[in-house]
């Protein structure tokens, strides 16, 4: 059950300006949150930035289409949890699911045994282009993988996340820890989220009003 206090934002902009970077961090610790998810190349930056706080710091590997080779994944992958990463969400996409489940097999096992020693680990999809169908047959297709986290999506509307809760909506013997990417989001809407079997509800516009 996600931790109903637990206020994670997402970071994922390459043009962010190192003062704009700034800013938006110190604003989001006023602001109340408790993991900020960010590009690599920011880790560190953000980590020296938050030297005085318990902020959790995560980032994505592969962002966002998942295309690079095993080895690529998991060698960033390292990387990042060197530079100061808690948690990461690794990238994959759907050709790899339905034509190279050995391939995503292999990547899951070389992931586990990093993530063990250095911090928690989810798999990641983008799913704004992606027909209801197709994800019925990747949500089928996902668990004989072995996944226990999967993150979904990016800067989504309220409406689309509910649709995403509703296919992933696992049984009580899958134990899916379910993530999904939202724009912004009412406490009314998250109670709802949350009822349909989201483990954490991440979004992209902290409100600072």
């Amino acid at each position: 059950m996600e931790n109903k206090a637990s206020i994670r934002v997402r970071l994922l902009d390459h043009q962010m300006s190192d003062d704009l970077l700034k800013e938006t961090v110190y604003r989001l610790v006023a602001g109340g949150a408790t993991e900020i998810v960010v590009l690599p190349t920011q880790i560190a930056r953000v980590k020296y930035l938050l030297a005085d706080s318990a902020i959790q710091i995560g980032s994505v590997i592969d962002f966002p289409l998942g295309a690079s080779t095993v080895e690529k994944k998991v060698f960033e992958a390292a990387h990042a949890y060197q530079a100061g990463a808690g948690f990461l969400e690794v990238c994959v996409n759907l050709a790899d699911i339905f034509e190279h489940p050995v391939r995503v097999k292999e990547l899951r096992e070389s992931l586990f045994s990093l993530a063990l020693s250095n911090g928690k680990l989810s798999f990641y999809l983008d799913t704004r282009q992606v027909k209801e169908l197709t994800l019925v047959k990747f949500e089928r297709a996902m668990k004989p993988l072995g996944w226990t986290r999967l993150s979904l999506g990016e800067d989504l509307p309220y409406r689309e996340a509910l649709r995403l809760a509703e296919i992933f909506k696992s049984d009580t013997a899958t134990k899916l820890a379910l993530t999904i990417n939202v724009h912004q989001i009412t406490s009314q809407e998250k109670q709802k989220l949350v009822a349909n079997g989201l483990t954490r509800i991440a979004i992209s516009h902290l409100n600072f009003s």
